[in-house]
């Protein structure tokens, strides 16, 4: 007699490695705001330790590059890095390389080869997956496609790069440049969406970022801008205006002339149809 399998106990390979977060591979990070750690689909909190934080947050944003005990020194104790020794850093370092063993045989692990590395597969930070997208919109001319792409880099930005780590650093290149690649693909996808059906995912992620920087004059230009291209002039005036108040109460000046060139066509009922960026 043939016997016929037992389907209770049949699993899914897929399924395994959904409910085992100790599949390799399994964990993942986001720096692109606060951070955040989810191994399968359970959210891990951080480390406890502001420092263990601010390592972790480090060599994810390194995104596999090594970093020496003296810039991560510089990066993570900031005003106090003078006042830090080495061995500070190192056993910072073992502490971290502990707790990551906790997210099971999925996590990544931290070695040595001129400086620190945490190396992340792709997929397991979301900085990454930013970056590859971006990268892709920026090859494509075509409007509705290169829109697209940006909007879904832009999305999985949820604040500030490593948002409420205020030990860090924040001058330093690692942290500057993210917030820069953030910036031009805003840019680029304020500029792009006039030209592409459905300009409403692209307020909100230029209207996102206009909410974090704000005073960044030319970045609300082009909110402005957007905001009348998508048939919204009244909100585009009021943009305007939020915007001169806030530079005549906290600063004393009035908006620079490209404010005000785009709150003039608005007023034109102008709709300003710049060319789309080639691709860099």
């Amino acid at each position: 007699m043939v016997r016929q399998p037992n389907k209770q106990h049949e699993t899914p390979a897929s399924a395994n490695r959904d409910a085992n977060p100790r599949q390799p591979g399994n964990t993942s990070f986001q720096v692109l705001g606060r951070l955040c750690i989810r191994t399968g689909q359970t959210d891990v909190p951080p480390p406890r330790s502001h420092i263990l934080q601010g390592l972790l947050g480090a060599l994810l944003l390194a995104q596999g590059e090594p970093l020496r005990t003296e810039r991560l020194t510089r990066l993570v104790w900031a005003d106090r890095a003078e006042l830090t020794s080495r061995e500070s850093v190192h056993v910072g370092i073992s502490r971290l390389r502990k707790w990551l063993t906790r997210l099971g045989d999925g996590a990544p692990s931290i070695d040595y080869a001129d400086g620190y590395r945490l190396a992340v597969p792709g997929c397991g930070l979301d900085l990454s997956r930013f970056r590859e997208l971006a990268g892709q919109a920026r090859t494509i001319d075509e409007p509705g496609p290169r829109c697209a792409l940006l909007v879904a880099a832009l999305e999985l930005r949820r604040g500030p790069v490593l948002a409420g780590m205020r030990q860090l650093d924040r001058a330093d290149i690692l942290l500057r440049s993210v917030e820069q690649d953030v910036r031009e693909a805003v840019m680029d996808l304020a500029a792009t969406a006039p030209h592409a059906e459905g300009t409403e995912p692209a307020i909100a992620a230029v209207g996102a970022l206009a909410g974090d920087l704000p005073f960044d004059e030319p970045l609300h230009a082009a909110l402005i801008d957007l905001l009348a291209a998508g048939g919204q002039p009244a909100e585009a005036l009021n943009a305007y205006r939020r915007l001169s108040e806030r530079l005549a109460d906290e600063l004393g000046v009035e908006p620079s002339r490209e404010v005000q060139e785009a709150y003039l066509r608005v007023l034109a009922h102008e709709r300003p149809f710049t060319p789309v960026p080639a691709p860099g």
